[in-house]
């Protein structure tokens, strides 16, 4: 067991077969734009705000719970509201009408209703959930609790 363990690292992280190294990614595999370290140095991430990963990285931490806390706005409905081009921004999810998400793949009207109603629910919430689904680097829900 150590044995495989212990050859998994050597091939991930150090001279794996035929003496390659490890290299990871350079460019982002959603968009193609060239990834950048964090200002630690110990992240890679993909600066392009208009990569669909990004977006959608966005969209449902705005959509969780610490937020605006959207029922069902689960990462599968986040990723078919942006694959099919109705939201590209947080703002759009509150100009979306429910014939339009239960249009979507797999939704039915039930949970499209549901869904509306948690975005309609969430204009009555604290505006420092609202801040926390903004995504600003260094504050997290404590910090603009």
């Amino acid at each position: 067991m150590l044995k495989g363990v212990a050859r998994f690292f050597t091939l991930a992280f150090g001279k794996g077969a035929g003496g390659m190294s490890f290299h990871p990614s350079q460019t982002c595999p959603d968009c193609g734009t060239k990834l950048m370290r964090t200002e630690e140095g110990t992240e890679w991430h993909c600066p392009n705000l208009d990569c669909p990963a990004q977006i959608r990285a966005h969209i449902e931490l705005s959509c969780s719970a610490p937020a605006m806390d959207f029922a069902g706005g689960d990462d599968v409905l986040v990723a078919e509201l942006v694959g099919s081009g109705l939201v590209r921004d947080v703002a759009e999810l509150f100009r979306l009408k429910v014939g339009e998400i239960a249009a979507l793949p797999g939704m039915t009207q039930e949970s499209a209703q549901a869904f509306f109603v948690a975005i309609t629910a969430s204009q009555k919430r604290e505006a420092w959930g609202v801040l926390f689904g903004l995504h600003i680097p260094d504050i997290g829900d404590a910090e603009a609790e």
